[in-house]
């Protein structure tokens, strides 16, 4: 089940970790004592959860509730599995639980041979006072920089459901060349418990169109924040 991987890794930008805290299950993260919100919590308290109410009426909260959780632990799984071979590092987890996370993160790492440089792995950015995150990988891929993002979801996607990973990517983008270079290539990596493998593009054709995107959902979390203020 554990598969061997080699990537090249390079370190060609000097990239430091800022420190995150999760409160009330909203992430911040603490730039020199200021809390700044994250993509995550940002994407997450404006949007809109009419489809995810009406999920939860329709199965029961309980239900709910451990659907999601399940899903969570998975996804965190199969992104410690791609870390740690990302780096090189060996991955072990004995609880049968997290097998199904290891076939996911192979899938997924199957169809990431034509990388050519690792240049980071779980890469803490910012845009200015604005937002922060953790980007999965900054690599260069088919000799493109590239930022990319693992995903697992309990089924296939169509790429206009998935606006929310798209400007995950974009606040990456623009929170990378403010602090270390223009990176406008993206690469969001999908795989399914059933390992439907899927994969979509951020590129210059659709940059413009998600970036306008994620700045209103900016603007509409820090219109909260003050009137709730």
């Amino acid at each position: 089940m554990n598969k061997t991987y080699k990537f090249n890794i390079v370190k060609k930008y000097s990239y430091k970790k800022i420190p995150r805290d999760t409160k009330d299950n909203k992430r911040s993260y603490d730039l020199d004592g200021t809390h700044i919100p994250s993509v995550t919590t940002i994407l997450s308290e404006t949007k809109d959860k009419s489809f995810l109410e009406a999920w939860k009426k329709k199965i029961g909260e309980n239900k709910a509730k451990e659907i999601t959780l399940k899903s969570s632990n998975r996804g965190t799984e199969m992104h410690k599995v791609i870390e740690c071979a990302l780096l090189g590092l060996k991955y072990e987890n004995n609880d049968p639980e997290a097998s199904n996370a290891v076939l996911m993160a192979n899938k997924i790492m199957d169809n990431m041979q034509n990388i050519n440089e690792i240049w980071g792995s779980e890469i803490s950015l910012h845009y200015k006072d604005k937002w922060a995150g953790t980007a999965d990988l900054v690599c260069l891929m088919e000799n493109q920089p590239t930022i990319a993002d693992f995903k697992q979801a309990n089924k296939p996607k169509r790429q206009e459901w998935i606006d929310d990973y798209f400007c995950q990517l974009v606040a990456y983008s623009m929170a990378h060349k403010e602090l270390y270079g223009e990176i406008i290539r993206g690469k969001i990596f999908m795989c399914t418990p059933n390992l439907i493998f899927q994969s979509f593009d951020l590129n210059n054709l659709n940059y413009n169109h998600y970036e306008k995107l994620w700045l209103k959902r900016v603007d509409q979390y820090y219109e909260r924040v003050i009137t709730n203020l």
